[in-house]
This record gives structure tokens, sequence and C-alpha cells, in this order.
């Protein structure tokens, strides 16, 4: 609660969260006012993604605009960003990455700090050469400037992929500093008779076109893969962590199972897959994956057999050849009655913050940073509805 003392203003914590919260306790306020980022008149903004520059303090939001078929152009999704300043606020015009990703594009995006560059995957067409598959872009942080497109994964007769994508970055500076991101996708076989988690390093300069590396396969099965995500970047340990959901039944069944795959910065898998929940008859659906260290990974997901979010704290250890993976238990955090789903999960500042949507609302609450149990209020973002 807030009330104002002659010129000073008295900001009050119930006891009840005080005795649960986490220190050290920051008694600004953690949710800021709402303001619209893409908002088109005419057609839906969807799929948002966000990554943040730290040298140049600011945010990119991306995001996919449906344009419905108008003859004799098909139904297909533009690729649209805006940078956001620090504190909020929109800086410089809308971005147009491009008008032929695919009616179904997901685009996805993260930060390499060390070139000041933002990487933006997404499935669609690359207008030069027509090929279609995987295409990536890199923008300049400073000034906005966008590379050629370059095709990461093209597609075949034989051989699809599918709109969810995932890129992780990396925020290091000084001798330590990388300039490349991570990319993942899931490709599948005509009819679905095989599907393969793929990732790819894509070395993102300063200058110039990114660079796409040699493709590894992380998992490759005749069961349905799909919902793949990537820790946000690789953390001073220089490894990302690559998360999946499968069935183990058939290729068209509920996903019961999520695993996760450590890629080492140098371009390595380490070791080999890892179970972070097998729900047996359950249903595990869109994975979230955020990192401390790059050593420390929280991975969320939806729940859809209990209608809720639960998370997991991982800590792997070890070189990449000799991995040493040492898991929590499974935690459902969230307390206020109602279905929750798509969940997003980053460490920010001192702690993780999680965030989900609940009754047609966006919440958030902050997770103790050792433990991930509960450290404080389940605060609601958007006070309009949640489509």
């Amino acid at each position: 609660s807030m009330r104002c003392c002659g010129d000073l203003l008295e900001l009050s914590l119930p006891a009840a969260f005080v005795r649960s919260a986490c220190y050290p306790l920051v008694l600004d306020p953690l949710v800021g006012t709402a303001f619209a980022v893409g908002d088109d008149p005419v057609h839906a903004d969807l799929e948002p993604a966000v990554a943040y520059d730290a040298s140049n303090s600011r945010y990119l939001v991306v995001w996919a605009v449906a344009v419905p078929a108008a003859s004799p152009t098909p139904a297909h999704r533009e690729i649209r960003g805006q940078f956001v300043a620090a504190g909020g606020g929109l800086q410089g015009a809308q971005l147009l990455l491009t008008v032929n990703a695919s009616v179904d594009a997901r685009p996805a995006l993260a930060n390499v700090n060390a070139t000041n560059r933002f990487l933006v995957a997404w499935k669609g067409t690359d207008p030069v050469s027509s090929s279609s598959g995987v295409i990536v872009r890199s923008v300049s942080a400073s000034t906005a400037a966008m590379s050629n497109f370059v095709v990461a994964s093209a597609s075949s007769l034989l051989l699809g992929h599918d709109e969810t994508l995932a890129v992780g970055g990396d925020l290091r500076t000084g001798l330590a500093a990388g300039q490349r991101a991570l990319l993942a996708y899931r490709t599948y076989g005509t009819f679905s008779t095989s599907n393969t988690i793929a990732a790819r390093r894509v070395q993102v300069p300063s200058t110039g076109d990114p660079v796409v590396e040699a493709v590894l396969s992380v998992a490759s099965t005749t069961n349905l893969l799909d919902d793949v995500a990537v820790s946000p970047h690789c953390g001073t340990a220089g490894r990302w962590l690559v998360v999946a959901g499968q069935s183990v039944v058939a290729g068209s069944t509920t996903m019961t199972r999520l695993f996760a795959q450590v890629v080492d910065d140098s371009g390595v898998l380490c070791g080999t897959p890892e179970t972070v929940v097998n729900n047996g008859a359950g249903d595990v659906r869109a994975p979230a994956v955020a990192s401390r260290d790059g050593s420390e990974f929280v991975v969320a997901w939806h729940d859809a057999a209990a209608s809720t979010v639960k998370l997991r704290r991982v800590v792997v250890s070890g070189a990449c050849g000799s991995t040493n993976w040492a898991w929590d238990g499974i935690l459902a955090p969230i307390v206020q009655v109602g279905a929750a789903s798509s969940p997003a999960i980053v460490f920010a500042r001192d702690r993780y913050l999680l965030a989900w949507q609940q009754n047609a609302r966006v919440f958030v609450k902050p997770l103790d940073p050792a433990t991930c149990a509960s450290c404080g209020l389940e605060s609601r973002v958007e006070t309009g509805l949640v489509v």
C-alpha cells in the first residue's frame, strides 16, 4: 500500500508477505504502465518475442502480423519489430523484417551483446532466392540496420519445418564474449514419418550477414517432437539448454515428456538428453527456459492435464564430455484459482520472474533464485482482456 505523508511517499508491505519473501526486498512497483507496441488497425498482431541489448539499453520486440488472402496473394504473415527504451516507451519507427513469413510463422530472437546485434528467426521464404524454410536476419541494436536474409535450413519435397523456433544469444562481455547465437527448430519428413529437433550455431558479426554453421541433431524419432525452446543466453559458463516435447507413443499423439539437451558454445552436444518430466498419460506443452549463468537453468511448462504451470530447476556441472545434472523437484508455484497456461520465465537482476496467462489476464511473480519457491505476490500485468 502507498500513503502520502507530507512530502514523503510511504510504501508498506503486509506482514504475511514479508514472512514468505526472499531478500533483498525491492519496494519499487514491480509492474509498470502498459503501452502498445504493435497495434495494426486492420490485421491481428500475434506471437510477440523480446530481447534486450545492454550496450544500448534498449529492447527489441518482434511479432507476426496476420495478412489474409487477397487474390492472387495467399494468406501470409509479416514480421515486424519495434525498439523499446529500457524504462519503457517506443524508440524510432516500426521495422518491417519481412513480408514473406509463413501463415503460421512465430518469430524468435536473441541478443549478442559483443556485437550489439539481435538475431531474428522465422519460418518463411527468402524473397531473393525464393527458398523456403527457416530464415534468419540480424538487426543492429544501435542503428536498426538489417542484414540480408539468410536461409538457415531449406525445405524440400521431403522435408518441412515446424512454426515453433527458438534462439539463444550471448550476453558476455570482455575476453569471454562470443559472437554466436544458437538456433533450434523442428523438421519433419513426408507424412510426419520422422521428426528431428535440430540446432545450429549462427555467427552474428557486427557488420555483414549471419553465418549459419553445421547442423546438430538433438533428437530424432518417428514419434512426435515439438515445442522447442532455448535458454535466452549461454551465460558465463557458455552453455545453452535446448528443451522440447515428445510423445513416447506415436507421431501424432499427446506429448507426455519434456527433455533437455546442453549445447556448448563451441558447438558441441554435451552428453545425451535428460528427461525434465515424463507425465505418463498427461499432456505437457509450451516449455520455456531461463538461465542464471549457463550452469543453472529453470524449465517451466504448461501441464494441460492439471491446468496449471509447473517448473523444475537443474544445475549442470562438469566438462562437456562428463556432464552432471542435479535436478530439483517439480514445483507448481501458482496459488490463485483458475486454469493457467503459456508460461514465460527469465532470470532478472537477482531472482527468477515467472509470467503466465490465467483468467484471461497476464500475471507475474518472483521466484527464489536458489529454490524457485514463490517469494512474492502474483501481480497482474495487463488490466485489459487478453485473448
